[in-house]
């Protein structure tokens, strides 16, 4: 279990690991406690990690790109 509430959760697939890493830093320089996997996600159990960080996030945000 997490106790940390987070403003906006990013949401990408590793190929926009670019895009995804641009957002975090502008999102966070502006203040905004935001969950970014790279730094916040250990290995195990990761579905349900990730169903706790959803389940304290305010706002989600998602990268779409390309096939």
């Amino acid at each position: 279990m997490i106790d940390t509430i987070y403003d906006i959760f990013i949401s990408y697939k590793r190929k926009s690991l670019p895009t995804a890493n641009n957002l975090y830093y502008r999102l966070t320089t502006r203040g905004y406690s935001t969950f970014f996997d790279l730094e916040e996600m250990g290995r195990d159990n990761l579905n349900v990690q990730l169903l706790n960080y959803i389940d304290n996030t305010k706002g989600f945000s998602t990268i779409f790109s390309k096939k």
